[in-house]
């Protein structure tokens, strides 16, 4: 086993308030699906974090007086008109 340096300075750097916000849309896109993230399969991650990754861009617009046509569309799918 190594011996442990007492030395080494270990920095910590809060989460972002922005990073914060993601995964409060995350966490609750995956409580309104029902999906527990971390046991969840690679299908089911995928579209909670699509949906969340929607939602969170759309309020974001709203947030910043943005057009929310200019979020990304869900899977990349476009609306036909």
């Amino acid at each position: 086993m190594k011996p442990y340096d007492k030395d080494i300075d270990i920095v910590f750097s809060p989460i972002s308030d922005e990073t914060m916000s993601w995964l409060d849309e995350l966490l609750t896109t995956c409580k309104r699906f029902g999906v527990d993230y971390y046991n969840a399969s690679e299908k089911d991650r995928a579209f909670v974090e699509a949906v969340a990754r929607k939602n969170y861009g759309i309020k974001q617009a709203k947030m910043n007086g943005v057009s929310v046509s200019t979020v990304e569309p869900f899977f990349g799918i476009h609306r036909a008109v």
